[in-house]
């Protein structure tokens, strides 16, 4: 995947691109809510990937009205999610929370940090306190 290129969209959708033939996406997999930040995670950080020797890129994203999704796309090109993390916070009624920016930990396997818009949330989570 080292030709591919991801991007966001207000589509509800993630796309993934071939930069070699841009004519149509490579990949594509509906996650509801605008998609308004996709970051790439390196596999060597995901649980159960350390030694396994496997290709699949990770896309980490905040999708704004549809919390964050971690996502795997597989050497078939198909894209699969592997968690969903939702802000909880009692005082803060879905409404008012747009999933927005999401980064992971180099330091810290499998750690994520998310944020929400305008309540100015943040959390750090783990997929496997996903599942």
């Amino acid at each position: 995947y080292n030709v591919a290129n991801q991007r966001n969209s207000y589509d509800e959708s993630i796309k993934l691109w071939d930069l070699r033939s841009l004519r149509q996406p490579t990949a594509q997999h509906q996650l509801g809510g605008g998609v308004w930040r996709i970051r790439r995670v390196h596999n060597s950080l995901l649980k159960g990937t350390e030694n396994t020797g496997e290709k699949d890129l990770v896309l980490a994203a905040g999708c704004a009205s549809n919390h964050f999704k971690l996502l795997r796309l597989t050497a078939d090109q198909a894209l699969h999610q592997l968690a969903e993390h939702r802000h909880t916070d009692l005082q803060v009624t879905q409404q008012d929370t747009l999933a927005y920016g999401i980064d992971w930990c180099r330091a810290v396997p499998d750690l994520y940090v998310t944020c929400s818009f305008y309540d100015k949330i943040y959390s750090v989570w783990t997929a496997a306190s996903e599942e």
